[in-house]
């Protein structure tokens, strides 16, 4: 692990440890470098789009080790590692998907979130309530409730609160990293929280369309199609 730390006290250093010492592989130790290939979507006799290549899947999301598509049919396929069932998709029609590290969370046609996979953090146990968008990340996960607030479950763990501290507001989008989250307002702007070790919470001030939480970083897409990141890429290659 390769960091460069910003000034900060000793608690604030073994804080951040203890959020994702057991999720960091280092090499990568337990998975692998490359995925297999996607399954093919379920192919019927009345589905020629899927017979001959043309698409099949609608949503696509990935984690640390696996990846996790929507099928045109509302099914999550998932594969990829599967150390802690995080590829065991459970069945049903679902509407959005998101792979984090060692857990997957979908959006199922009713608006309950549904989360599966690794929940030591308690990411994994989602809250009952009807949702209109759902993001996975290391030890936690977020979602947007019907009316654009933000929820967010996992780190039961006092020192690792700052996490679940989502601002109040009105949203449109939300990202999960490893132990922050992004997200964009109504207006457009990015909102992040958690943890800023590593200045990934440190977002510009702009107007964006888009956002995405990596493990130590954020980007966002400007309204002029600009790529804007913030954060260091080089903390964790391997989050579990």
């Amino acid at each position: 692990m390769s960091v460069c730390w910003s000034r900060r006290t000793a608690v604030a250093a073994v804080v951040l440890v203890v959020l994702v010492a057991s999720a960091c592989g280092g090499d990568g130790e337990g998975g692998s470098s490359v995925l297999p290939p996607a399954p093919s979507p379920a192919v019927t006799e009345s589905d020629s789009s899927a017979a001959t290549g043309d698409g099949g899947y609608v949503a696509i999301s990935a984690g640390a080790r696996h990846v996790c598509a929507l099928d045109a049919d509302g099914a999550v396929v998932c594969w990829g590692d599967n150390e802690d069932g995080q590829a065991d998709a459970p069945g049903g029609v679902f509407t959005a998907v998101a792979a984090g590290a060692g857990h997957s969370c979908a959006l199922d046609a009713g608006g309950a979130v549904v989360c599966w996979g690794y929940n030591e953090w308690g990411q994994a146990d989602a809250p009952e309530g009807v949702f209109t968008a759902v993001a996975a990340g290391v030890v936690h996960s977020c979602g947007l409730d019907s009316g654009g607030s933000i929820v967010c479950w996992g780190p039961r763990r006092p020192e690792a609160r700052e996490i679940l501290a989502a601002p109040a507001g009105v949203y449109a989008a939300i990202s999960v990293g490893a132990a922050h989250a992004c997200a964009l307002d109504a207006r457009g702007a990015v909102v992040c929280w958690g943890s800023n070790e590593l200045g990934q919470i440190g977002a510009p001030v702009g107007v964006f369309t888009a956002v995405a939480a990596g493990a130590w970083y954020t980007c966002a897409l400007g309204t002029d199609g600009a790529v804007t990141c913030w954060g260091s890429y080089d903390a964790c290659l391997f989050p579990r």
